[in-house]
């Protein structure tokens, strides 16, 4: 066994490494602050003309913890974001006068994809919560802005 070990021992050590190498990367949001351009278009419970662009700019700890500002283009407010992040999944609640929750994926290219609706607190008729959905797109910005 000793001499089994002594004789393979670098080369199953090297093709242990190269197997995690190998494997597929779920892509995640970036450690440091990045900041995003943004592109919400309502969905349901009907396509509406035009969208709502704005930045994001998010900061994710080592625990997986979001935080951060969404600035929307129309106002240049800052609006407070909070969420988490999870092996390329994600969700975001953005504060404000439409409260929205989003959750997607993590692109490869480091967009974020996905559904942002908002929050049921209000009624139509009076009893069930109306919900508006929206396509979600943020798109990293380069840095040196």
């Amino acid at each position: 066994m000793t001499k089994i070990l002594t004789t393979y021992g670098g080369a199953i050590a090297g093709l242990a490494c190269a197997a995690v190498l190998a494997m597929p990367m779920t892509p995640s949001l970036a450690a440091s602050p990045t900041t995003y351009s943004t592109t919400i278009t309502q969905v349901q419970p009907g396509p509406t003309a035009g969208e709502y662009d704005g930045k994001l700019q998010l900061t994710i700890s080592p625990d997986g913890i979001i935080s951060g500002y969404y600035i929307p283009e129309y106002d240049g407010n800052f609006v407070p974001v909070s969420g988490g992040e999870e092996n390329g999944s994600y969700w975001i609640d953005i504060a404000g006068p439409t409260d929205l929750h989003i959750s997607g994926r993590v692109a490869a290219d480091g967009s974020l994809i996905g559904t942002a609706t908002t929050m049921p607190d209000e009624t139509m008729d009076g009893v069930t919560p109306f919900t508006d959905t929206f396509s979600f797109v943020a798109k990293p910005q380069a840095t040196g802005y």
